[in-house]
């Protein structure tokens, strides 16, 4: 992933770097002025659904977290599904369930 300041740091420029890359975009040494200032100039951020983020100020390290593609959702539900559907046709809905539970997905949808 390119070097990218935390001025840079914006919505657009967020979803274009986590459009293109399977990793979190980490900053390190942002203070925590400058991570209120951050905050503060990007109040959209707050409530998107498609940007996480996280700061941890011992560490003055800044991750914005790279969410799962509904494309990386829908395997883990094909999978999940396909996986349950086999169990139930040999050991009944009865014995799958005792056997294992499934859940899967990051959509906030």
């Amino acid at each position: 992933m390119p070097a990218i300041t935390l001025r840079e740091l914006r919505q657009p420029k967020i979803l274009d770097l986590l459009e293109t890359s399977e990793d979190d975009l980490s900053l390190e040494k942002v203070s925590v002025g400058e991570f209120r200032k951050w905050t503060l100039d990007n109040p959209e951020l707050a409530d998107n659904k498609l940007i996480r983020y996280e700061y941890n100020f011992l560490t003055e390290r800044l991750i914005v977290k790279c969410m799962s593609t509904a494309t990386h959702d829908s395997l883990q539900t094909f999978f999940n599904q396909t996986f349950s559907a086999f169990l139930v046709g040999k050991l009944g809905l009865l014995g799958a369930n005792q056997l294992f539970t499934v859940s899967s997905g990051t959509c906030m949808c």
